[in-house]
C-alpha cells in the first residue's frame, strides 16, 4: 500500500482517493481529493504527480537498461546505462523506472540488444542507435546554448 503525506491530515494512503481535482497554480499549485469516507484532503503535489503515483508498477524482466549519452569534452561520448527496475504503466504506454529516473533523451535497450527511443525509432545494436543519437543530442544541445545565450543577452540588455 502507497501512503502520501497531506497539508493537514497526515498520511493518506493512495487506495482511498476517490476523486481529485487541482487548485492554485505555479509553486500555490495542489490538490483536493475527496476519500472514501467521504471526507476531504488537501495534498502539495499536483493531480498529475499524485494520477502517476496510482498507477500499476510491475517488476521488470533482468536485462532491460535505460540508455542516455552524455558529450563531453573533445567528442567524448560515454554512454550511461541504469538497469530498468520496474515498469509503470498508464493510458499511454509503459514508463521504464530506474533508481536514476528517466529523461526525455533515453533509449530502452532490450536484453536482445535492440534499442529503442520511447515511441520512436528502433535500432539493432547501442553502436547503430548511437550513429543516430550524437548527432541528435549535439543539435539538441547547441539549440539549448543558442536559447541560453540569446535569454542571458536580453537579461543583460533590460539590465544594463
Amino acid at each position: 500500500m502507497r501512503f502520501l503525506h497531506s497539508k493537514s491530515s497526515g498520511e493518506v494512503a493512495l487506495d482511498q482517493i476517490v476523486t481529485m481535482r487541482s487548485v492554485g497554480r505555479g509553486v500555490e499549485a495542489a490538490t483536493i481529493a475527496k476519500l472514501r469516507d467521504g471526507s476531504t484532503v488537501e495534498f502539495w503535489q499536483d493531480t498529475d504527480r499524485i494520477s502517476s503515483m496510482l498507477d500499476p508498477v510491475i517488476p521488470a524482466q533482468p536485462g532491460f537498461e535505460l540508455l542516455r549519452i552524455w558529450l563531453g569534452e573533445n567528442g567524448l561520448v560515454e554512454v550511461i546505462a541504469d538497469s530498468v527496475i520496474a515498469w509503470r504503466i498508464n493510458a499511454y504506454g509503459v514508463t521504464p523506472i530506474t533508481v536514476h529516473g528517466i529523461d526525455e533523451d533515453s533509449a530502452i535497450k532490450q536484453p536482445t540488444g535492440r534499442v529503442e527511443r520511447l515511441e520512436e525509432n528502433t535500432w539493432d545494436s547501442v553502436e547503430e542507435w548511437l550513429k543516430d543519437e550524437v548527432p541528435r543530442q549535439r543539435e539538441k544541445d547547441a539549440k539549448e546554448k543558442e536559447e541560453h545565450e540569446k535569454w542571458l543577452a536580453s537579461k543583460q540588455a533590460k539590465e544594463g
